[in-house]
């Protein structure tokens, strides 16, 4: 409704709150020392992630002097990785993935790192809880680009012991290649399928995207966004998704998400998904996953534009469009 949209618009022109995941005991406490030192700081602290905290200030507004504390505090406590700084959207695809300690995960498309470094914590934080030092899992960090897999490389370095359970590829996810299948497909039998089974338990589908979701991390992204973005992403979104579901093991949760408000790259490539694996994937419901997370299902109906931002009503009206982006 215009009220919704009017709060909506609003909300997008405000900056962007600062948020941290606590990573040690010795961190937490040094943050309740500089937490007391600023009554008037609103701090909020997450309930679907552990030790997670969102600030009421931004990264301009921190820059003031009369946060000189606080603002040195998270720059010394990121660098030695004792805090890991990602905002709070993106910590919910790995923390609806209910990781333990024993599982095999993937992140698809992968740096800067935070969601992969997310997805560490949660195994050792897990294999803790049982009683085990390290964890028998592992996370498979990717990323297509080799500057890009080099910083999530050194990312994940600064989480000491715990990066002995990662390991960082660089590959093209839509070809990301399970290493347990086959050199030789067989003939199907009485068993079952000549196909190999999947190799990860959990997967993270982040996939590259238009990112007109990130206008209040900067605002660059508001002046040069247009309808064509989205559009020209579509089919390689839906090429890494289709791959994730065939690495995906029986019985296990893939996450797909995007830094994207257009339902061209988010419910046109689910719905699409769908389509293709009949019988084979369902939606799950978040149950108790996203407590203190204000949430909707995805919705069925949408419009899709050309590059000028005119309807369309068939595929064949334009040459960037493709039969996947419109409503099931």
């Amino acid at each position: 409704n215009e009220q919704e949209l009017e709060h909506f618009f609003r909300t997008l022109s405000k900056p962007l709150p600062i948020t941290f995941r606590i990573r040690n005991d010795a961190a937490k406490l040094k943050w309740e020392e500089v937490r007391a030192s600023f009554p008037d700081l609103g701090v909020h602290e997450l309930p679907f992630s552990q030790e997670s905290y969102q600030l009421s200030v931004g990264r301009e507004e921190i820059k003031d002097p009369y946060y000189r504390v606080l603002k040195d505090w998270l720059s010394k406590n990121t660098q030695c990785g004792n805090i890991t700084r990602q905002e709070t959207v993106s910590m919910i695809p790995v923390a609806l993935l209910g990781i333990k300690q024993h599982h095999r995960v993937l992140d698809l498309c992968a740096s800067p790192g935070s969601k992969t470094t997310q997805a560490l914590d949660l195994l050792y934080d897990d294999a803790l809880k049982k009683g085990k030092l390290v964890p028998k899992g592992f996370v498979v960090a990717n990323d297509l680009n080799a500057r890009r897999a080099y910083v999530l490389a050194n990312r994940c370095a600064r989480l000491g012991r715990r990066a002995s359970s990662s390991l960082v590829s660089c590959h093209n996810a839509e070809k990301f290649p399970n290493v347990e299948a086959p050199l030789k497909r067989e003939k199907k039998s009485a068993e079952g399928s000549p196909f190999s089974s999947g190799l990860f338990d959990r997967i993270i589908c982040d996939v590259p995207c238009s990112g007109d979701g990130t206008i209040r991390k900067d605002l660059k992204v508001k002046k040069v966004w247009q309808p064509g973005f989205g559009l020209a992403l579509h089919k390689l979104q839906l090429r890494i998704a289709m791959r994730g579901i065939a690495l995906l093991r029986v019985g296990g949760y893939m996450t797909y998400s995007t830094c994207s408000f257009n339902p061209i790259e988010n419910e046109a490539v689910v719905a699409e998904l769908l389509k293709r694996f009949p019988g084979c994937i369902e939606i799950e419901h978040p149950g108790d996953s996203l407590l203190g997370i204000k949430w909707r299902p995805g919705i069925d109906t949408w419009v899709v534009t050309n590059e000028l931002g005119e309807s369309l009503s068939d595929w064949s009206q334009s040459s960037v469009t493709h039969p996947t982006m419109w409503p099931p």
